[in-house]
């Protein structure tokens, strides 16, 4: 086994030092949550949009539920669509760089589908990526 000594310079065992106990101590930020609490049951959430690929109605309004990991507001989507259409919500004003973006959900109903997931680089309703999970087809997909 080599001594340390011999390895780093007590300037250089100094800064690696450093480096790890700030590395340790650091932690990631949260720069926004969105959990719905300070909107109106039955209302769309301030800041989000309603919009469907393909035809159908893309119904979404907050609702209250007890059951939900941040109750009591969930955002609820609740329209009927024809397959294959896609309803989505999109928030107007989210800027993300270098970070990640997370979402839970709960299928209800739904004979067509039963899914949910992130859209990024929103444009209109037939330009944007998602990933979503389905239900029914017990499948994660990125589009």
């Amino acid at each position: 086994m080599i001594p340390m000594k011999t390895l780093l310079s007590k300037s250089q065992l100094a800064c690696l030092l450093s480096f790890l106990a700030f590395s340790c101590l650091a932690r990631p930020v949260q720069i926004g949550i969105d959990n719905f609490d300070d909107g109106s049951s039955g209302k769309m959430p301030v800041g989000w949009q309603a919009f469907i690929t393909g035809t159908g109605e893309s119904q979404w309004a907050l609702e209250k539920d007890g059951s939900a990991p941040s109750s009591p507001l969930v955002l609820k989507q609740a329209g009927w669509a024809p397959n294959p259409s896609y309803p989505h919500c999109v928030k107007r004003d989210a800027t993300l760089k270098d970070g990640f973006a997370e979402v839970r959900f709960k299928p209800l109903s739904g004979t067509n589908d039963q899914a949910a997931g992130l859209v990024w680089r929103y444009q209109d309703t037939n330009n944007y990526y998602v990933v979503r999970a389905n239900a029914l087809e017990s499948n994660v997909v990125l589009y």
